[in-house]
Formats: C-alpha cells, sequence, structure tokens
C-alpha cells in the first residue's frame, strides 16, 4: 500500500461518515474513536434494522458492517441496502471473526466490496476504508462530470450547429471517461478476485500461480510474474502467467543476482515501483508494451516481486499504481499467513516429537529403575514416596510399619531425618537393621542445596553380600591353615619314615631282649598313630590319597555298627537302617569308615548321659534343602554315574549345636570339648573327606533337640562285579637280590633309615644329597644302577625335575618317588610324558618296611618282564 492510503482521499469536499453496525458496545466505542481520530466521521448502530434506518437518512460514505448482529444478520442487511436506489452505491466492508470461505464469498454475494477479520489491525481496517472511499469518490466524481459534460453538449446542439466541432469533442471527452469507468470496474475486479482468492487458496504454489493468472484474466494484463526471494533479496524461483515474450531479459539477469537496473528500484524504501517503460509512440492509444514491478513485502519481511506487463499510457497511472500495490501487499499478506501456519503445523509437530522422545525417555528411565537390583525411590520434603521400584517396595514392607500412602518416619530403628543427613562415622552410608536384614542406606537431594526439596534414596541389601563375605573370609582362613597343615604333615611324614623304618628294623634284631623288642614295637604303635594324624591334617587340607573303588556302603557301615556296640557306652542305643540291599558309591573304603567313626564319636560326646544314635542309608533325587555340584566325571576304569544319590544321615538326641557354635563347626581346631578332650580335627576331616568324594554336608541341629549330619554321595552302579576284599600280604618280607639301588634324599636321617632299610633287605645302595649329585653319580654307574628311589623336595634340584632329566637324556632307569605330599594327576602327567619304557611310582611317607619292601620288589619284577 502507498503511503496515502491510510489517509482520507483529497477529492472528497466533506468529511467522510463512516457507518459502524456492531452489537458488539466495546468494539462500537473503539472504533468509532479510533475512525474520528482520523478525521473521519461517524454513525454507529447496533442492529440491522437501525442501519438500514440510518442509511437511508444520514447517506453514509462507507458502510462498516457485522455479519453477526441480532434479528437481521449483516447478510441480509447488506442485500437490503443493496436492493434500495437510496443506498445501493455506498460501498460495504464486512467485519468479521469467521474464517471459513463459505462465508467470505457469501459476503461478495451480498454485495460487499471487501472484509476485514477479527481480530484485526486498525491500519489494515483505516487502509482498506480509504481504498474504497478513494474509489467510489473517483466514480462519483466521473458520473458528476459525464452527466454535466453531456447536459452541456446537449443544451449547445440545441441552440446552435456551430458548437458542433465543441459537441464531438465533448463526446469523445465522454468516451475517454466512459472507458476510465471501465478501467476502474475492472481495477475493482482484479483487487475483488486476488482477495477471493487469497481467502480460497491455502497452496502456496498454487496461491502465486492462480494470482499471476487472475491479475491476466480481469485485468487483461499481456503477461505476470512473481519471483520469490531468500532474506538477501536473491531470486529463489519464478511463477508466470500470460505471454512469455521478454521474459527472458530481466528474468534470467534476475536469477543470475543481478537484477535490471529498473526493477531493482522495488528494494529501495524511497522507491515504490520500478518501471521499465519502452518508447511510446504518437497515438496514445496504440499498445505499447511496458512492465510496472512491485515489491512483495508484509511488514519488514520481504517475499519477492509482483512484475506485469502492461500498455505504456498505464504505467504511471495511479488507480494501476494503487491495483497492483493493493495485490502486491494482499499476497504479501497471505504468505506471512501461510508462513504462520505451516510454522504453527511444524510447531505443533515438534511439540508432538518432543512429548512422544520425553514420555520415551521417561518409559526408559523407568524401565532402568525397575530393573536396578537395589531399592530406589523418590520421597518428597514431608516423606511422603512419590516413586519407588519394585526391589524399593519389598524393602519398605520389612523397613517401615508406616501404611502405605503414609508418610515415612523411620525405617528400620533410624528416623528418616538422621538417614536423609551424611553419616557421623567415615562412609557415605548408613547402616539399618531390619528383623534378619541388613541395609546399606544412602540419600541424595534431587536439587543440591536446596532447603527441603525432594530425595532420592537407595536401599542395598547387603544381607546375603555380608555372608558371602564372611563365607569367603572364613575359607580364606580355611585354606591358610589348610596350608599350613599341609607343609607340617610333609615334615612330620619326613621325621615318621624315620621313625617308622628304624622302629621295625629294631624289632627285627636277632639279639633284642624281650622288654627292648616291647618298647620297639610301641614306638612303632606310636609312629603310626601320629601318622593317622598326619592322615587328618591332609585329609582336612584335601591332599590327601584316595584309594576309590565301587563301595557298597550297606555291608561296610554293617560292620561298623557292630563295633560301635561293642565300643560305645551302653546308655547310648544305636540303631542302623538301609533302605536298599545295596548303596554303591565310588568312595574309598578307609575315608569311609573313618568319616562313619567321626561323627560317631560327636554323637557320644554330645550324649554325655546317654541317649540314642541312628545310622540309616537312602538312595535319593537331588535333595531340595542343599546346594549340589554336579558330580564330576568317572574315571576311564570307574563304573558308570547315575543321577542319584547315597544320603548317609548321623542322628542323635544329645544337646544339640548352639547357633553361636555352628558357623565354625568344619574349621580345624575349633572345639568345644575341655582341654585334652578334642584335636578339634574330627568335623574338619569329615567335610574334607565329603569333598574330596564330590558330595555334600549338611546339618540340622537346634539346642537340646540334637543334631542330624547328612551327607550325600553320587550314587553309582557298577558295570561289573564289586572287586574281592584284598588279601592280607605274606608276613615275610620279599628280598632283594643286590641290585643297586639310587637314594636321592636331602634329609640325612631319612636317606640314613631308608639305606640300612634298603641294605636290610639284601639290596646295594648309592647315596645322593639332591639330583645334581644323583646324575653325576648316573653318569659313572648308568650301567648298573637299577633302580631310582627319590624325594620329590630337595635344594638345587627336586625329584621332579631330575625325572624330566632323566626321560630327556633317554635314561630308561625305573623311579620311585618318596613324598610327604600325595600324587595324584601329577603322577599321571609325569608317566605321561616319559617313554612306555620308563616305569615311575611313589611312596607316601612314612612307609612301613613292608610297603618299601613289597614296592620296590612289585617295580624291579616289572622292569624284569618289560
Amino acid at each position: 500500500m502507498n503511503s496515502n492510503a491510510a489517509q482520507p482521499s483529497q477529492t472528497i469536499a466533506r468529511q467522510p461518515r463512516i457507518l459502524i453496525v456492531d452489537d458488539n458496545a466495546p468494539n462500537l466505542r473503539v472504533m468509532g474513536d479510533y475512525l474520528e481520530s482520523c478525521r473521519y466521521g461517524v454513525l454507529a448502530a447496533q442492529d440491522g434494522e437501525d442501519a438500514l434506518l440510518i442509511a437511508r437518512n444520514a447517506r453514509p460514505d462507507l458502510v462498516l458492517l457485522d455479519i453477526m448482529l441480532p434479528g437481521i444478520d449483516g447478510f441480509e442487511t447488506c442485500r437490503r441496502l443493496k436492493a434500495q436506489p437510496e443506498t445501493q452505491d455506498i460501498p460495504v466492508i464486512f467485519m468479521t471473526v469467521l474464517e471459513a470461505v463459505d462465508h467470505k464469498l457469501a459476503g461478495f454475494r451480498a454485495g460487499a466490496v471487501d472484509y476485514v477479520t477479527k481480530p484485526f489491525q486498525k491500519e489494515e481496517v483505516l487502509a482498506r476504508i480509504a481504498t474504497q472511499l478513494r474509489l467510489r469518490a473517483l466514480t462519483e466524481h466521473l458520473e458528476q462530470e459525464v452527466q454535466a459534460r453531456t447536459h452541456a453538449l446537449t443544451e449547445a446542439m440545441a441552440q446552435t450547429q456551430q458548437l458542433n466541432a465543441q459537441l464531438q469533442q465533448e463526446i469523445v471527452e465522454r468516451q475517454r471517461m466512459s472507458d476510465r469507468v471501465a478501467h476502474l470496474n475492472a481495477v475493482l475486479r482484479a483487487i475483488r478476485n486476488v482477495n477471493q482468492l487469497i481467502v480460497r487458496e491455502k497452496n502456496r504454489d498454487a496461491l502465486l500461480q492462480s494470482a499471476c493468472e487472475t491479475l491476466i484474466e480481469t485485468r487483461g494484463y499481456e503477461a505476470a510474474w512473481i519471483i520469490e526471494t531468500d532474506a538477501e533479496q536473491n531470486p529463489l524461483r519464478v511463477i508466470h502467467a500470460g505471454n512469455a515474450a521478454g521474459r527472458a531479459d530481466f528474468v534470467s539477469q534476475a536469477q543470475q543476482g543481478s537484477w535490471p537496473a529498473w526493477l531493482a528500484q522495488v528494494f529501495d524504501p524511497a522507491q515504490s515501483f520500478g518501471v521499465e517503460k519502452p518508447p511510446c509512440p504518437g497515438a496514445k492509444s496504440t499498445p505499447a508494451p511496458g512492465k510496472l514491478g512491485v515489491r512483495l513485502h508484509h511488514g519488514q519481511t520481504g517475499y519477492g516481486v509482483l512484475v506485469v506487463s502492461l500498455l505504456c499510457v498505464l504505467l504511471d497511472d495511479a488507480e494501476e499504481r494503487a491495483l497492483l500495490e493493493e495485490v502486491a501487499s494482499d499476497i504479501a499478506y497471505a504468505l506471512a499467513n501461510l508462513e504462520q501456519e505451516q510454522q504453527r503445523r511444524q510447531a505443533e509437530a515438534e511439540r508432538e516429537r518432543l512429548l512422544a522422545e520425553l514420555r520415551e525417555q521417561a518409559q526408559r528411565v523407568q524401565q532402568i529403575i525397575d530393573t536396578v537390583p537395589e531399592g530406589v525411590l523418590l520421597l518428597n520434603a514431608r516423606g511422603h514416596v512419590m516413586q519407588a521400584n519394585p526391589v524399593a517396595r519389598n524393602d519398605l514392607a520389612r523397613l517401615t510399619e508406616e501404611p502405605s500412602g503414609m508418610p515415612i518416619t523411620h525405617l528400620g530403628d533410624w528416623p528418616l531425618a538422621a538417614l536423609l543427613a551424611p553419616p557421623a562415622t567415615r562412609g557415605l552410608w548408613h547402616e539399618v537393621q531390619a528383623e534378619d536384614h541388613i541395609y546399606e542406606i544412602i540419600a541424595r537431594p534431587v536439587t543440591p542445596g536446596a532447603a527441603a526439596g525432594d530425595w532420592v534414596m537407595v536401599l542395598n541389601d547387603v544381607t546375603r553380600q555380608r555372608e558371602i563375605t564372611r563365607s569367603i573370609q572364613r575359607q580364606e582362613r580355611l585354606a591358610v591353615v589348610g596350608q599350613l597343615a599341609a607343609g607340617i604333615a610333609h615334615d612330620f611324614n619326613n621325621i615318621l619314615a624315620v621313625v617308622t623304618l628304624y622302629a621295625q628294623m629294631l624289632s627285627r634284631a636277632v639279639n633284642l631282649s624281650p622288654r627292648e623288642r616291647e618298647r620297639a614295637t610301641i614306638i612303632y604303635q606310636q609312629s603310626q598313630h601320629a601318622a593317622k594324624l598326619i592322615q587328618q591334617i591332609l585329609d582336612f587340607s584335601r591332599k590327601s590319597i584316595l584309594e576309590r573303588q565301587a563301595l557298597d556302603l550297606v555291608p561296610l557301615f554293617k560292620e561298623q555298627i557292630k563295633l560301635f556296640h561293642r565300643t560305645l557306652p551302653e546308655n547310648i542305643k544305636i540303631t542302623f537302617a538301609a533302605e536298599a540291599d545295596s548303596c554303591v558309591v565310588y568312595a574309598d573304603p578307609t575315608r569311609m569308615q573313618q568319616m562313619l567313626m567321626n561323627l560317631v564319636v560327636n554323637a557320644r560326646d554330645a550324649m554325655p548321659e546317654g541317649g540314642e544314635l541312628h545310622v540309616s542309608l537312602t538312595k535319593e533325587a537331588l535333595p531340595p534343602t542343599l546346594r549340589f555340584a554336579p558330580p564330576p566325571e568317572a574315571e576311564s576304569d570307574a563304573p558308570p554315574l547315575r543321577q542319584e544319590w547315597v544320603c548317609i544321615r548321623v542322628k542323635d538326641t544329645g544337646v544339640g549345636i548352639r547357633p553361636e557354635v555352628l558357623p565354625h563347626i568344619y574349621e580345624p581346631f575349633f572345639t568345644t570339648k575341655a582341654p585334652g578332650s578334642g584335636s578339634g580335627l574330627g568335623l574338619a576331616q569329615v567335610q574334607g573327606i565329603v569333598s574330596a568324594h564330590d558330595g555334600v554336608i549338611d546339618v540340622q541341629t537346634a539346642a537340646g533337640e540334637g543334631s542330624t549330619f547328612t551327607i550325600c554321595l553320587p550314587a553309582m552302579t557298577p558295570a561289573r562285579s564289586l572287586a574281592p576284599a584284598e588279601e592280607l600280604p605274606d608276613s615275610s618280607l620279599p628280598l632283594g637280590h643286590h641290585e643297586l639301588i639310587l637314594v636321592v634324599e636331602d634329609n640325612l636321617p631319612a636317606q640314613q633309615a631308608l639305606i640300612e632299610s634298603l641294605e636290610l633287605l639284601q639290596y646295594r645302595v648309592l647315596a645322593a644329597g639332591n639330583g645334581r649329585e644323583a646324575l653325576t653319580l648316573l653318569a659313572q654307574h648308568v650301567q648298573t644302577v637299577n633302580l631310582i628311589m627319590s624325594d620329590m623336595v630337595m635344594p638345587e634340584m627336586g625329584g621332579r625335575l631330575l625325572l624330566q632329566t632323566l626321560q630327556a637324556r633317554g635314561i630308561h632307569i625305573p623311579v620311585i618317588l618318596l613324598t610327604g605330599h600325595p600324587l595324584t594327576q601329577e603322577l599321571e602327567d609325569l608317566r605321561a610324558s616319559g617313554p612306555d619304557a620308563l616305569v615311575v611310582e611313589w611312596l607316601l611317607k612314612p612307609y612301613s618296611l613292608e610297603q618299601l619292601a613289597l614296592t620296590v620288589a612289585e617295580v624291579l619284577t616289572r622292569v624284569t618282564a618289560l
């Protein structure tokens, strides 16, 4: 719009009067005050009937008509105004809040020339009023001038024929004025059609294309272009309609970033139009195409340029320019509305997307919190639980007695306020006891520094963790004790080997008195008792040697029970029951006897006043109350295993085990008996034997109600008959034939005892203090040495390295390894790595003279047979 659009037309002599029809009194008053401040006369009506009456009597210059009125509405009021001759020429502009195209088309059909939408900008209303008043004033002026000139011409023709030339001139002038009126009507039609297009069309491309076509159809332009630009006034694309002649000149130039000089003027704030005016011919009526451009802008935003091709004579026409300025303003306004609508839809879509992401994130956070193994809850300043994961809900049921929905005051025996404060002692967690559970609790404010805000609290049930930690610590202590026990057993076995051999050699002396022979026998027996004690230590440390075989526990336990009948006090009644005829396990018979013996002795000591002792054997599936590991794979020559267990139960009616004692019953050297009444190794040995046989042990006890020990071992069904019991060897010792034996032992007493024992057995002996000395001797006697007997642990070179060196050098002399530690898998590895001709056996210290004689004879016999 040009700068004069907001002012009343200068061609109207009197002050224009505006009739405002609106049933809303505040709107009526505000609009009236504003128009009066712009030097317009204002008439007011609040319904259609008053409006018709005022219009007939006062003949206003323009009517601002609301659609929604009491009585007859705005459409009917407009139709009646246009139906009355005295009011039909008064232009009507609708004021409406209705944006539907149908309502606006109904207004134009009723005779309105324009419309404004509520809420509206006052400047826009003022501009539209000024335009309509100016057009009406021009129309009335032209009609008055035509009528005046026609009247004058008629009078002149009647007066004189001499004025004919003047009359002809007046006719021409009249025709010109008629053309002018037609021109103005065409301008008005173009504005009206473009406005209707803007109301109807919501597609940007279709809007611009239809605007160009409408200008050509209703105004008769040769061509029309809309060149869209960006914020830096660079052309983006061109919309065109009509004859394309001459299009390439300025459009292609603009698309290359260089606007034609005449068109660049539209971007100058001091200029309104850009005009390309070719030389016009002498006769003004001769068509001469030119171009007129105007900027498309709304407020401070520019959208491009509107260019039309029109007759040269119309390039400077004020109405033509006003038309283009009005159309450009309306198109820019429509583009701004479309952009706002698009931005609104994009903002709405973005809001929905962000809401969806927020909901997804909230759901993901909730899922994470729900899967956290610790309890997590959110508390407000008053102690209400606003959110809690499943673990926290379970923990709260144990930690607080407050009903659900009530504020928390205590957790366990701690007040909530104390738990929200940092712990007084070192660390970040409070420790809270609830029933038989231990919790570590930590709280942090959601907003750091807030005086009284929300809190996040973590509840960590560490009961099981503490139990595991205590168990690990107990196992570590047991492992250390086991290692110490194994080391002590090794040293004791070396000592006992010397004592045992010398005692047996001494008892065989021919010149010994009966008293001395009895003393030698006592020494040997005590060394055997000491060896059994060492065996208990090895059982506890799980380093003992098991001679496992398919063993039926039913006959074995029956014999043991017979022995217990003779040895237990008479006030203890012992019974035995087996639910099957046989309960076969893969076990060491000696260890099974020792295990049962220790349990029965413990039961005896728990019943000092007498009682009942019951031993039973059953076959069961995996007991649900015990934690079993799957049975290990059987050895190559062992019968196949079944998924069944043999359960041994030893039940007494004694004093039971106190709760504070129960966690320590399997610890070595722990005993509740008086000093000198027990070593504290009984149950530790039992647990070691059970573990070595791939079983488990459990106890059910209560103070004053007795105890029941349950031991479960993997059951088996032998693929062949059970091996018969070994026969006792002949009491006579096998003697040698003066074979040469190399003894390798760093312990001099043990070495000397072994040498004397071998010489007693009629063998020749060479001695070395370690493996390196043995290799030196072998270099001299390799062809004559028949057997090597070597200790495992020696300085410089032990038995293992000596054996590996012999294998590497291809020396196939048989070897017997002497050790205080049992060799199981280690011996198999040594055998597997050597040649077939190398025989490797071992003797566990302390060994008897009979064991020594039999082992040496058996190895030498085997070598002779190879």
